[in-house]
Formats: structure tokens, sequence, C-alpha cells
């Protein structure tokens, strides 16, 4: 019996690698913001918050209708293209910010390229690996994630040695173009090939989106909870900078988060059954939610540095591991909608992170690390009942 794996598409490939570009250049800026805004900006915690929850509100909101536009049009690379150009063009201006305003507008500018880009980009991945099972689907949107957040770890590890050799971080922020430009060279070389686009008589006009199919409408709201616990991410760096993190150290922080999620997009199991792959997801909600579990307790112990680290390890894990199982989930309940499907599951996520960040960012404010840290595990120990008393019922 022949058990090697099928060959992945070079489609796969060449958006994993314009993903990990992206993500270099991104993440030297994301790695640091939260610092700049508090240390540079004079921000609050709610600001903190904002920034992520108005920025992936943002993105989410344009997500939806992106990616139903992208099922009527005969080609989905157009609009990948165009939101991929527009973060790497807006991304840098982080740097002229003079206020906390200016932030939250350029990252809001970063997310519309990120909103007009991402379901497209999924569906057409999913376009790809259409017919070759789950499991097929499974691994390519782990190939994927695990490049995006490769991405994620070499650029904080450059924005720290930049910052070691006497940059300082308004121009650590302009040096991120570079990245997004080789990501673009990436995307040029992505071929697809046209399709009818997706339409019937009883479809709404164009700009008016489709209800998702009912077994994704059921699976959205966990998936939604599970992103505002998770958005507790940004407020890692801060939990780091309460424990005595060195400002210049704080973007080895970010990349340990992101050791975690590339390694387990990359390792964790593809299985090929609807039924195993639940149970591998509804697991790696369980191992996020130790991991902030073992975060709260850390930022309780004032000299618990090891703990904390290793807490952040563990959440970037457990966030790796869900996130193609997740995007595998949306594929199979999409029909063949598929950009639409992808539209509507970052619409929910995105959305969520909105009240996340700003309830995260008031409990920074007015109470204390543990009890952040808490609210956050007590939102993803939610999502994981959810899930599991609505799969014993079905």
């Amino acid at each position: 019996m022949n058990t090697e794996k099928p060959k992945l598409p070079r489609t796969i490939w060449l958006f994993g690698l314009a993903s990990f570009f992206t993500d270099v250049g991104s993440e030297m800026i994301i790695g640091l913001l939260p610092v700049f805004l508090v240390g540079s900006l004079h921000a609050s915690g709610v600001v903190v918050g904002l920034v992520d929850g108005v920025a992936d509100a943002t993105s989410a909101l344009i997500k939806l209708f992106a990616g139903q536009i992208s099922d009527r049009v005969r080609r989905r690379k157009p609009l990948v293209l165009l939101g991929y150009g527009l973060s790497t063009a807006v991304r840098p201006l982080v740097s002229f910010a003079t206020a906390p305003w200016h932030a939250i507008l350029v990252r809001g500018l970063d997310r519309v390229g990120k909103g007009v880009r991402s379901a497209p980009r999924d569906a057409l991945m999913a376009d790809v690996v259409a017919g070759r099972g789950a499991d097929v689907a499974a691994r390519a949107f782990g190939v994927h994630r695990a490049l995006d957040h490769a991405g994620a770890v070499v650029g904080p590890l450059l924005a720290s040695v930049l910052l070691g050799i006497g940059l300082t971080m308004p121009e650590v922020f302009r040096v991120a173009w570079i990245p997004g430009v080789l990501a673009l060279l990436c995307l040029s070389l992505v071929t697809e090939k046209a399709r009818e686009p997706s339409s019937s008589s009883a479809a709404p006009p164009s700009w008016l989106p489709r209800s998702p199919p009912p077994g994704l409408a059921q699976a959205l709201p966990p998936f939604a909870l599970v992103a505002v616990g998770l958005s507790i991410e940004p407020f890692l760096l801060l939990f780091a900078r309460h424990q005595g993190v060195a400002d210049a150290a704080l973007p080895l922080v970010w990349l340990l988060l992101h050791v975690g999620k590339s390694s387990a997009a990359a390792l964790v199991p593809k299985p090929a059954s609807s039924s195993s792959r639940q149970g591998w997801l509804l697991a790696s909600w369980l191992l996020a939610l130790v991991g902030l579990g073992l975060c709260a307790l850390a930022v309780a112990w004032p000299t618990s540095q090891l703990l904390l680290i290793g807490s952040v390890l563990v959440i970037g894990i457990g966030s790796g591991a869900r996130e193609p199982l997740e995007r595998a989930r949306v594929a199979e309940l999409a029909g063949a909608g598929r950009g639409g499907a992808f539209g509507w599951f970052h619409l929910a996520t995105g959305l969520a992170a909105l009240p996340g960040g700003l309830g995260l960012g008031l409990l920074w404010d007015h109470s204390t690390p543990t009890t952040t840290a808490l609210a956050a595990a007590g939102i993803l120990a939610l999502a994981l009942l959810w899930s599991v008393v609505d799969q014993r019922r079905r």
C-alpha cells in the first residue's frame, strides 16, 4: 500500500512564503507596538486593546464582503494582491505616530489590506486542494499557518537585533516595508485558473452577504469566543514588562509566542475524519487554556519570569494548533461558496477581538494583571464548554 502523502500544490507554498515575508514586516512592528504606545506615546491599556481590536474589527467587516465578492468573479488573485499591497504601503507609517490615535489609524488601514486579502486567499487555497480530501486541506492550511508564524518568529528577532545595533523603534518600523515587497514578489508568481463565478437566480445582489451554511453558523460562536480569549496576546508583552523583562528583550517574548504557533501549525496531526479533527481542535483550545492559567499564576508571582515565558510558549502552541484545524473545518462546512464561508469565519473572529481587546484593556487599567489573564482564561473555558455540549447534543 502506498502511504506517501500527496505533494501540496505550488500555490500553497507561494502563499505560505508571501505570508512569511508579510509577517516578518508586520511583527517587527507589532512585537514593539504595545511598548511604543505605553512608553513613548503614554497610552493606556485600553488604547493597547483598542489598537488591535479596532484593526481586527475593521478587517473582519471587509473580509466578509471580500470573500463573497471573490465568489462572484472569475479570479480571486487580484483581491489578494490588492490587500497585500495596501498593507505593505501603509504599515511603516506608524513610525511617524505622535499620538495614540495615529497608531490606531495606521493599524486600521493595515488591517483593511488584510481584510481585502484574507478570505479570497483562504478560498483560493481551498479551491486548489478541493477534491483531494479534508486531510490534505488541513495539511495545506497547516503549512501556510506554519510559514506565517515562522515570519512572526523572524520579525521580532530582526527587530531585537536592529534595536541592539542602535536603531530607534520608529527606524525599525520604517525598515518593515522591505519584507512586504518580497511578499508581493512571491504573490506575482501565483497562477490561478479562471473559473465560473458562483451565482444563482435566488442569490442576493453581490453587495449583500449571503447567510453562512447552517453547520458553519453553529460553529461560529465558539470560534468567536476563542478569539475573544486569545485577544490577550498583545498584553503578554505588558505582562513580561511588568515582570521586569527589559524593553530590548520584549520582541523575543513575542518571538517565542510564534515559535510555539509555527511549530504547532506544522506538526499538529491532520486527521481525515470530521470527528477526529473536532477532537484535536478542542484539545488545542484546552492547551491554550492551560497556558492562560499558567500566565495568571506567573503574573501573580513577582519573581516568576521563567513561568511567564513558559506560559507564553504553551499559549502559542495551543493557538497555533487551532488555526489550521479551524480553517479546515470552515472549508469542510463551506459548500460551493468558500469565499463567503471564510468571510463569515473572519468576520466572527475579527469582530470578537474588539470587545475582547477593550475589555482586557479596561481590566489592565483598573484591576490587576492576574485578573486580566484569568478573564481571558474564563472566556476560553466557556468556548470549550460550549463546543463540548453542542457536540454531545448533536
